[in-house]
């Protein structure tokens, strides 16, 4: 029977190729060259009538007519308000800063040398405000040294969406030669409210918890303690600023034990062309047990400011 039947199947195989083999050629091959397309226009058809357009429905009472509206949807990745984003860290936008410097000196029957400098720099952006600053002074008398001390300070705001709340965090680095330790080390944390925030004036209280340490004083262990304080700033024209930082860091095992630090200025503008201004500013830091020494370290100076 399999070969009965592979013998049917090629005697069919031959059959239906033989018959495609008779049938004609296509009717393409009859039509010869296709000319080129020909455009007519209404001169060329005789009894051209024109149709006019069709009539534009009104569009309903209460209807709403959809349009074009072009979208840019960025990547899922892309967020410029984030912590660190290689397309905007390093954008001139959100970053404002200065540079500071002040010099005097005396020679003859008193020698005396008295320097500062510092700067401070401010990334601001709507999701988060990040700054920092650093103050240097050293000064002598007569070849011998009187004074040498450095701040430094960080703070991070985190700000919430749609409130004038915000979460902080901030560190403080204190070095003074004539203190009774050699660094003090400040971390503390907490909420902020921006009190006052117009074109001319801003006013931010904020209040947390933390802790200190002094490295080389007669108290080297961590002291808790809590932080209220406020940052304010106010332009009273378009020469004239004032700016001022308050923070008290009480105990919290003994309220009598605390430290205040106070930080302002007068900012004069004097080229608006180069940013030049002339900064009067004051430091206080009073300390309410300063383990032998003073309680209170006041500087004032007098210093050219230059914005970047």
């Amino acid at each position: 029977w399999a070969g009965i039947l592979a013998i049917v199947v090629v005697c069919g195989v031959n059959r239906a190729t033989a018959q495609i083999e008779t049938l004609p050629p296509p009717v393409v091959e009859h039509l010869g060259p296709i000319d080129a397309p020909v455009l007519l226009d209404e001169s060329t058809v005789p009894n051209a009538v024109d149709i006019p357009d069709a009539p534009q429905l009104p569009v309903p009472a209460g209807d709403v007519v959809a349009e074009s509206v072009e979208t840019v949807i960025q990547p899922t990745w892309y967020n410029p308000m984030t912590w660190y984003n290689s397309m905007t860290w390093l954008s001139a936008e959100y970053w404002e800063g200065s540079v500071e410097v002040g010099m005097n000196g005396a020679t003859g029957n008193a020698d005396s040398l008295s320097f500062r400098t510092g700067f401070d720099l401010d990334r601001i952006t709507p999701a988060y405000d990040w700054k920092i600053d650093l103050t240097y002074s050293r000064a002598q008398a007569n070849g011998v040294e009187n004074q040498h001390n450095a701040l430094f300070n960080s703070s991070w705001d985190w700000k919430f969406a749609n409130t004038r709340w915000s979460a902080f965090t901030r560190t403080s680095l204190e070095y003074d030669q004539f203190k009774s330790f050699d660094l003090r080390v400040a971390l503390n944390g907490g909420l902020a409210y921006q009190l006052i925030d117009t074109e001319f004036t801003k006013l931010k209280n904020r209040f947390g918890a933390g802790a200190s340490k002094e490295f080389g004083g007669p108290d080297d262990s961590w002291k808790p303690e809590a932080v209220f304080g406020f940052d304010f700033s106010h332009q009273f024209s378009a020469r004239h600023k004032a700016e001022a930082t308050v923070d008290y860091y009480p105990s919290w095992s003994d309220f009598s034990d605390y430290r205040i630090v106070t930080d302002a200025s007068w900012q004069v503008l004097l080229d608006e062309a180069t940013n030049l201004s002339l900064k009067i500013g004051v430091i206080d830091r009073y300390d309410s047990t300063p383990n032998g020494a003073e309680q209170n370290d006041l500087n004032y100076s007098m210093l050219l400011l230059w914005k970047i």
